[in-house]
């Protein structure tokens, strides 16, 4: 489906639907329930052993997994963002008052 046309539809009020076939159109997203697309578990470990420098973290409860452990998988040597509104995760040690004094890599920004 063409993305213009999508977001002409969404603008108009319109639910976007393909052009072939009529089904709904839905964005390229994995839903609560639903099975994580084959490419991730293809990827996953070779991604999360050498290939992070850096690890950011956005809006999330970190509840769900496998998501929700790939925080852990990181080298040691990776930064860790998080930008949420809450610490959650292994990011709540970090707002702990003694916290800095051991903490090498993480940083979160609430709000």
């Amino acid at each position: 489906m063409d993305a213009s046309l999508a977001w002409r539809q969404i603008a108009a009020g319109v639910v976007p639907r393909c052009e072939r076939c009529s089904v709904l159109a839905r964005p390229d997203v994995v839903f609560f329930g639903e099975a994580l697309p084959a490419r991730y578990h293809e990827c996953r470990h070779a991604d999360t052993e050498t290939a992070i420098d850096a690890l950011v973290v956005i809006g999330t409860s970190l509840v769900v997994y496998p998501f929700a452990g790939l925080c852990n998988e990181v080298p040691l040597m990776a930064a860790r963002l998080l930008i949420n509104r809450e610490p959650v995760g292994p990011f709540k040690r970090v707002v702990e008052p003694d916290a800095q004094a051991h903490n090498y890599r993480d940083v979160v920004r609430l709000g």
